[in-house]
C-alpha cells in the first residue's frame, strides 16, 4: 500500500506477503473511505490498514504488483453514501 501520493500528510508504505490461494488466485476486498484504506487478502488471511488525507488533487486509487505479474479476472466498486 504506497500512499505517498494521498494528500497532506506525508505519505506512507506499507507492504505485506499474500500467498495466492490453493487454486492460484488472489482475493482483495478494499474499504476505501474519507480518511482511511483498509485491505484484505484472501478472505482476512492478511490485513493491511492506513489512514491518510487526500486533498481533491490526489490521484485516486492505482492497483500494483512487485515480483511478480497477475492478470484481473473481475473488478466490483461500489459507492456508498454518507451516514451524515
Amino acid at each position: 500500500m504506497d500512499c505517498t501520493g494521498s494528500g497532506n500528510l506525508p505519505g506512507k508504505t506499507s507492504r505485506c506477503r499474500l500467498l495466492p490461494a490453493a487454486d492460484g488466485t488472489v482475493k482483495l476486498h478494499l474499504f476505501l473511505d474519507r480518511f482511511s484504506l483498509e485491505v484484505f487478502g484472501n478472505d482476512g488471511s492478511t490485513c493491511v490498514t492506513t489512514r491518510m488525507y487526500p486533498d481533491p488533487d490526489s490521484p485516486g486509487v492505482r492497483l500494483f504488483v512487485t515480483d511478480g505479474a497477475v492478470q484481473m479476472k473481475s473488478l466490483d466498486v461500489w459507492t456508498l453514501k454518507s451516514a451524515w
